[in-house]
């Protein structure tokens, strides 16, 4: 199993995706925001397990989401479903100048 998540989490890492990310992310601070380690992992899990549905609370300003909306992605998991839970409401993630990187 965790040879499986390994190559994954190696992969990802080395992608133009997970630059990009980061570099979203640093924009805004990374004070309370995943690490690329724990994006590349949960990204991993997420190929691995292959799950059709995700349930997951405190969005904040979508990481987590967007990398298992990719790993979701590059398995051709077309019908797996994300739901994405958040008591900040989205126009107060305006007012705090914080990203939303994926609308839904």
């Amino acid at each position: 199993m965790w040879d499986a998540v390994a190559r994954f989490t190696n992969e990802i890492r080395a992608s133009e995706f997970m630059s990009d990310m980061i570099s979203r992310r640093d924009a805004y601070g990374s004070e309370g925001v995943m690490g690329a380690l724990d994006c590349a992992t949960l990204y991993g899990l997420t190929r691995w397990l292959r799950p059709m549905v995700l349930v997951e609370s405190g969005g904040f300003i979508g990481m987590s989401s967007a990398f298992i909306l990719k790993a979701l992605a590059d398995e051709k998991l077309a019908a797996s479903k994300l739901y994405s839970i958040d008591s900040l409401p989205r126009q107060r993630h305006r007012e705090a100048g914080m990203p939303l990187f994926f609308s839904y």
